[in-house]
This record gives C-alpha cells, sequence and structure tokens, in this order.
C-alpha cells in the first residue's frame, strides 16, 4: 500500500528510536507488533481480538508475548503515567427525570 521497504521501515523506527532516547540497537520491525499484542492484552482484549488486530493464525505467539505481562509494565502504561492529566470534558447532562407538560 506504501510501497515501503524492510530496510526503509527498519532504518525510521531506529531513528525514532534514537531521537527519543532509547537504544536503536534494542528495536527491529517486529517491535511494534510485541508491543501491539501486549497493550492490547493489558487494555483486556481477549486473545480472539489481538490475533486478528496482528494477523496471527494461533495464540502461540501472543501468549508468549504477554506471559510476563502485568499492565503497569507496558510501554503505554509507563508513558500515560508520566504525562499530564488532562482536564476533564464533561458533557452537561439533565438530571431531570420528571416529564415535561406540553
Amino acid at each position: 500500500m506504501f510501497d515501503l521497504s524492510h530496510s526503509t521501515v527498519a532504518r525510521r523506527l531506529k531513528a525514532a528510536a534514537k531521537a527519543a532516547g532509547i537504544d536503536p540497537a534494542d528495536i527491529s520491525t517486529h517491535s511494534p507488533r510485541v508491543g501491539m499484542a501486549q497493550d492490547l492484552a493489558a487494555s483486556g482484549f481477549d486473545m480472539a481480538a489481538i490475533m486478528v488486530a496482528g494477523r496471527w493464525s494461533t495464540p502461540a505467539m501472543i501468549a508468549r508475548y504477554t506471559r510476563r505481562l502485568t499492565a503497569a509494565d507496558t510501554a503505554i502504561a509507563k508513558h500515560l503515567q508520566t504525562r499530564q492529566p488532562r482536564p476533564s470534558r464533561q458533557m452537561p447532562c439533565n438530571t431531570n427525570t420528571t416529564p415535561q407538560a406540553a
């Protein structure tokens, strides 16, 4: 679809990792798939949903990627813990449940 070669994707991932202060040697083109499986599992998605998202035909690799996972250990959880909370935007709600006369 985007006509990107494996080497182009690998180069871009490693450049992004370096810019983020992550050792590029620790990143591969497979890293996003592993992270996706872990983050979906930590978010409560079931095995079938993770299999569809990652196009896995068996649950074996998902089980391997998520076997030692706790929600607080995922990259996204750590990222969210360091973010400043955004102000809540609550929708006004009508608590009056009495029917109004026409």
